[in-house]
């Protein structure tokens, strides 16, 4: 910080960070005010654009997260996002009024965007491979 240098922090609340660091400044600025916004550390894998570790202010939700990994890549499913926070695992969808979607996030939190299932992905070369089987049976028979 300026005039201040480093301070250790991590361990303490925002507001008596806040309320240290207006201690500190009033020192060389009359009526300091200070604002302190924390910043959590989140992973994002999976079915994305560009999986990797995000830094999120705590006003951020799970699809914001999910938007900042460039959103879920066409093989992906937004209906069954997982979030995995200290062991324990909440999956939900990515839809307006999805409790998860509504979870405000923890540094530590990671989410995991799963693939569609094959067929799904691949629905032309299911239809591509039931119309010539469908063929070849008709063929024959004829």
């Amino acid at each position: 910080l300026p005039r201040l240098g480093a301070l250790p922090v991590s361990a303490q609340p925002v507001d008596s960070v806040r309320a240290r660091l207006v201690r500190e400044y009033q020192r060389f600025v009359r009526d300091a005010t200070v604002e302190v916004t924390p910043l959590y550390r989140v992973h994002v894998t999976g079915a994305v654009r560009n999986p990797g570790l995000f830094t999120v202010d705590p006003t951020m939700s799970v699809a914001d997260a999910v938007g900042l990994a460039g959103g879920v890549s066409p093989q992906g499913r937004t209906g069954s996002v997982v979030l995995m926070r200290n062991g324990q695992r909440v999956s939900g969808s990515l839809s307006q009024g999805s409790r998860l979607v509504e979870l405000a996030l923890r540094s530590g939190d990671e989410l995991f965007v799963p693939e569609r299932a094959w067929v799904s992905r691949n629905m032309g070369i299911v239809v591509g491979a039931l119309s010539a089987t469908a063929s070849i049976v008709w063929a024959i028979r004829r």
